[in-house]
């Protein structure tokens, strides 16, 4: 499972061996200033929207990398069921990531994404 560290300026996110295959990376780092909102949520595989453009999906179970449409809004997921996940909505102007959105399963994602609101504010 992917762990999120929150920084000053900056969210950090660090993918498992086995998550990196799949992710086609090993960690993001998402400045504050693109992050446009941030919730958590409690069933992540059914926030996922599109279909899999690249990265694994075992239904039911597990997705891992972009999701979307083939002509809008893409997705970075790794989330996991029975894992919370924080739902990150990027200003698409601003992040260079690729994405408008990013879905990642983490331990305690009610409380990180509290933490990157207040660190918004």
């Amino acid at each position: 499972m992917a762990s999120v560290t929150l920084h000053r300026d900056a969210l950090s996110v660090r993918f498992t061996f086995w998550e990196r295959p799949f992710a086609l990376r090993g960690a993001l780092t998402i400045p504050l200033t693109t992050v446009r909102h941030v919730t958590d949520v409690e069933r992540p595989l059914r926030k996922t929207r599109g279909m899999r453009r690249a990265g694994v999906l075992v239904t039911g179970l597990l997705k891992i990398g972009s999701w979307g449409p083939p002509a809008g809004a893409r997705q970075f997921v790794c989330a996991r069921r029975g894992v919370p996940a924080l739902h990150i909505a990027l200003d698409p102007g601003t992040s260079k990531l690729g994405y408008d959105e990013l879905l990642i399963s983490t331990t305690g994602a009610a409380q990180v994404a509290a933490a990157i609101s207040e660190a918004k504010r």
